[in-house]
């Protein structure tokens, strides 16, 4: 399973290197249009989204709308010690700093403050390189979010990926963990 989901990582990384920053950025517009229609999101209170990377979808925009739709936003720290994610509220951008492998993240020193364990009113968007009809996800290897979502069931989740980041099928593990939808420029899987 491993040799699969690196391959599928690969072919995935191929094809967001093909993207322009424009594509990216038109595509992630109707990717978070879709996101802003929903009920999820215009229930919940805050939102847990990560700081996007070259040629993912762009995660700025949603967190810019988030505040001012007076959402709280917190965005991940990781402790690779520990092996988990620490989510911080953050009110500007310029609370966030180039962290684990050059990832935006929170930083103390700039205000960003330690949130408590979320509820039912918080919507996760949850990152991942590939994903399949049934909703299972690949992400990036390192069970980051598998874990923290083991911790904290009550969280709603979702997904925002580029329509050729569905696949037929990916391979999943028992402790993988599925979001309760994916949203994509043409669609939304439940």
């Amino acid at each position: 399973m491993d040799e699969e989901k690196k391959a599928i990582r690969a072919k995935i990384r191929r094809l967001r290197a093909q993207m322009t920053r424009e594509e990216i950025g038109q595509r992630s517009l109707e990717i978070w249009k879709r996101v802003l229609e929903s009920g999820v999101y215009r229930s919940c209170s805050a939102v847990y989204i990560y700081m996007s990377l070259p040629g993912e979808v762009e995660t700025r925009t949603l967190i810019q709308r988030a505040w001012e739709d007076g959402k709280k936003v917190a965005v991940p720290k990781t402790d690779l010690e520990k092996r988990q994610l620490r989510f911080y509220e953050i009110r500007s951008f310029g609370q966030v700093r180039p962290g684990v492998m050059g990832i935006l993240e929170p930083s103390e020193v700039e205000g960003a403050r330690s949130v408590p364990d979320p509820d039912d009113a918080t919507l996760m968007i949850v990152p991942g390189v590939a994903f399949d009809r049934q909703r299972h996800r690949i992400g990036y290897g390192g069970g980051f979010y598998d874990r923290y979502l083991e911790l904290h069931p009550l969280l709603q989740t979702a997904a925002a990926a580029f329509d050729f980041q569905i696949l037929d099928r990916v391979p999943a593990g028992e402790h993988d963990k599925k979001p309760d939808c994916i949203y994509t420029p043409s669609e939304v899987i439940r």
